[in-house]
């Protein structure tokens, strides 16, 4: 199964030292649809998201040199898809991506401890088209160990949205929380 399937409804992100590492995508049934590598670089991280055979679908890029970090999204041919950018003062709004006229793609509203964000579609009439979860928090501390692996889950609710934006937009959302 590749990591753009469109029957895959729920993918799970994780991986060892999540903020410094690479990490593994899961698709619900525990399979291997792909993965997560990262590379440090000055004042910036490139984090790409790679597909079963190792090809490199995306790329996200962190840009630290502002109290706010932004984040690119670009395609595996070097296309910018999008810019997130955290908001201004939000509470629970947390994190927001922009085409490249600067149209609003997504939007991402955390709970107070940012370990649980829907996601909402403003082309689409601002519904929810998915929700990022951070796992182990309370109920499966016991067998992920003592926080050495960060386990995000991503729901897909609509069926339309597009898999590669969605899952470069929860990289920068688990990237974004975990940076506060």
């Amino acid at each position: 199964m590749r990591l753009l399937d469109p029957s895959i409804m729920r993918y799970i992100l994780s991986g060892k030292a999540w903020k410094v590492g690479a990490g593994d995508i899961e698709n619900e049934a525990g399979e291997a649809v792909g993965s997560v590598k990262r590379k440090l670089l000055l004042m910036r991280t490139e984090i790409q998201v790679l597909d079963t055979d190792s090809s490199v679908l995306c790329a996200v890029h962190r840009k630290t040199t502002g109290l706010n970090p932004v984040y690119d999204v670009t395609d595996a041919a070097g296309r910018q898809l999008g810019r997130a950018k955290r908001t201004a003062g939000g509470f629970k709004d947390f994190m927001r991506m922009y085409s490249t006229d600067n149209e609003e793609l997504l939007r991402a509203t955390g709970n107070a401890v940012r370990w649980e964000f829907v996601i909402s579609n403003p082309r689409r009439g601002g519904g929810d088209c998915a929700t990022i979860t951070k796992a182990g928090c309370w109920e499966r501390m016991s067998h992920l160990g003592p926080g050495f692996v960060e386990t995000y889950v991503i729901d897909i609710e609509d069926p339309e949205m597009d898999r590669l934006l969605l899952l470069a937009y929860a990289i920068v959302v688990s990237d974004a929380s975990l940076n506060v």
